[in-house]
């Protein structure tokens, strides 16, 4: 594992600078915006990244355990047009979707709305694209042209965004993220022709328009998983002040830092899991090579705690900590939660093995406890520190579900 890590380290420096830009354009939008339209910027996307895999109803999470096989089988002249054929579909049905919503608000005569619900639908398309594209790039033997494809998508995204904020505010904003997004996916989709494609060859497979079920197995648990994850926000409107609620999206920025930096490494180590199960490596070194991974993890994120609250005291960031008025109390938690994170390699390892029903099992037992906390909040007898040690609790039921399951699954001499 140690050595993949080395191998791969351009790939995660490219990555952790396209997280890093992603930051930086995050907390400048903090600085740019007043605090209701933060608020609402931030609602919007994290709903609009909620509601981005919808239209594909499993098929983009197919393409997970698909692509990484098709490649190990000498199959990866199937990919590119695999990924196109999910593409075509994902994007009509978004398109439908938002166009309709697009007509109502115009009927209703909210114009400024509209352009919104406009440049969220492209948001939502550019993203889901690019889940496709990530999922078929990572499939090969190299994961760099993805860290490549997704550094130069940080780098226009945080250009446009921040300087379309500067001149229209709010909206500018929202039409910066959805050009970012859109030239990210193209870029990708460039990256993918060269690698993949193979004008003597033409993909003989099925392109089946519902997904499998274990494909709408996972959708299901990224999707229950995304709920507290995306709606926690909205949620904590109920009954927390505007104030309260700025400060809660500006902690869930410093806890994205943390859950982007365990997506960087799942982008390596996950497609390797399905990978090691598919070619036969013992279950036991599998077991053992997933374990250290997420302890190495859940250190990270630890050691990490120290560095976050370093950088948000930096001098010109400290009047962004006064004016929301972070506190170390409130990092402790938020930490925590980001350390929790490691659900999803562990969702990788579920995956690899076929056991997508406790991906939703997982799932639902996290959801179950948000879906109590946000009870909590309606009747107003919690704050957000109270709050966000919730998020973390339900987290924590989700990993220790999927962490049982894996230290008990069973050889395949055991199985038969």
């Amino acid at each position: 594992m140690r050595q993949q890590l080395i191998r791969h380290s351009p790939f995660v420096a490219l990555m952790a600078g396209g997280a890093g830009l992603g930051i930086v354009r995050l907390l400048t939008l903090a600085i740019i915006l007043s605090a209701g339209d933060y608020g609402i910027y931030s609602i919007v996307v994290a709903a609009t990244m909620f509601l981005s895999s919808m239209p594909g109803l499993g098929l983009i999470e197919d393409t997970r355990k698909k692509f990484p096989r098709l490649y190990a089988d000498g199959h990866a002249a199937d990919i590119v047009p695999q990924a196109d054929y999910v593409t075509r579909l994902v994007g009509f049905r978004t398109a439908i979707s938002g166009g309709a919503a697009i007509v109502i608000t115009l009927l209703l005569g909210a114009y400024t709305w509209a352009i919104m619900i406009a440049a969220s639908t492209a948001l939502a398309f550019g993203i889901a694209w690019s889940s496709i594209l990530a999922s078929a790039l990572r499939a090969g033997a190299s994961p760099f042209p993805l860290a490549l494809t997704s550094f130069i998508r940080a780098v226009i995204t945080l250009i446009v965004t921040i300087g379309a904020s500067f001149e229209f505010g709010l909206t500018g904003a929202l039409c910066g993220e959805a050009i970012g997004a859109v030239i990210g996916g193209i870029a990708m989709r460039m990256a993918l022709q060269k690698i993949h494609s193979s004008p003597r060859k033409r993909s003989n497979l099925d392109q089946p328009s519902q997904a499998s079920r274990a494909g709408m197995l996972v959708f299901l648990g990224i999707l229950f998983v995304n709920a507290p994850t995306y709606l926690n926000r909205p949620v904590a409107a109920l009954s927390m002040s505007p104030a309260e609620v700025g400060t809660l999206s500006l902690l869930l920025v410093l806890v994205g830092v943390l859950q982007t930096t365990i997506g960087i490494f799942d982008q390596i180590t996950g497609p390797r899991l399905i990978h090691w199960q598919h070619s036969g490596v013992a279950l036991e070194i599998q077991k053992r090579r997933f374990f250290v991974l997420i302890g190495a993890l859940t250190l990270f994120c630890a050691g990490t705690f120290g560095l976050i609250w370093g950088v948000v005291s930096l001098p010109w960031i400290a009047p962004l900590v006064e004016k929301y008025t972070l506190s170390a109390g409130m990092m402790v938690p938020a930490t925590v939660l980001a350390a929790l994170s490691i659900t999803t390699s562990a969702d990788w390892m579920l995956q690899a093995h076929d056991r997508e029903q406790i991906i939703t099992t997982a799932a639902v037992a996290n959801l179950a406890i948000f879906g109590l906390l946000t009870l909590l909040v309606a009747l107003g007898n919690i704050g957000i520190l109270v709050y966000l040690w919730g998020l973390a609790a339900a987290k924590l039921c989700q990993l220790i579900i999927q962490l049982t399951v894996i230290a008990r699954l069973p050889s395949p001499e055991e199985a038969h």
